[in-house]
């Protein structure tokens, strides 16, 4: 009787453990769907942590690592599935473009190939595998202004002997009220200096 009653409190945790995960996992997805990026990866890692649909939480957090432009991580989640054969071939599109993304020119060929190979290829790609390198044909060097700062400055206007530009500085308001979830930087309003 006791053994019994010891397999049915195992059987009551798994399933509150389980079910847990699962109100994680749509946790997860709202974020992501939501464009809060950054709160997404964190509990897209606790749910690897936790080996729970490692596979597509990977794949997630490879997708939100893109989003966020930090191709480091994306290779790093993309390559820790792209093997598995249940992988959409599309994901050998984006592993190749994060490898692009941190200068693994070589390596991002070889996706490239496999992505073509799968019967999922365009014109497009074909010329990518055809050029002899992946740089842009133009380069430049770009300077910061005095007035940029630590987050998003663009969109520079002159007119009227005015510099017009949008920022994410946040000057005279309180950040922590109003933040972009997928970036975590203070919304953006337009900025007016004199030339």
């Amino acid at each position: 009787m006791k053994n019994q009653y010891y397999f049915i409190l195992l059987l009551l945790s798994c399933s509150i453990g389980l079910q847990a995960q699962s109100g994680k996992q749509k946790k997860a997805d709202r974020l992501y769907n939501d464009f809060a990026y950054l709160e997404a990866t964190e509990v897209y890692k606790e749910l690897i942590e936790n080996e729970y649909n490692v596979t597509y939480n990977s794949k997630k957090l490879g997708d939100t690592y893109m989003r966020l432009r930090s191709p480091e991580n994306a290779v790093h989640y993309y390559g820790d599935v792209i093997e598995d054969t249940s992988l959409s071939p599309e994901y050998y599109y984006k592993y190749a473009q994060a490898l692009r993304g941190v200068k693994r020119y070589d390596e991002s060929r070889q996706w490239l190939r496999k992505y073509l190979e799968s019967g999922r290829g365009s014109e497009e790609i074909r010329a990518m595998l055809d050029r002899d390198e992946y740089k842009s044909k133009a380069t430049y060097k770009l300077q910061p202004a005095p007035f940029n700062t630590g987050v998003s400055d663009f969109g520079v206007f002159v007119k009227d002997d005015k510099v017009y530009f949008v920022s994410a500085r946040a000057e005279g308001v309180d950040v922590k009220e109003k933040t972009y979830a997928w970036n975590g930087e203070p919304f953006l309003d337009i900025y007016v200096m004199d030339k």
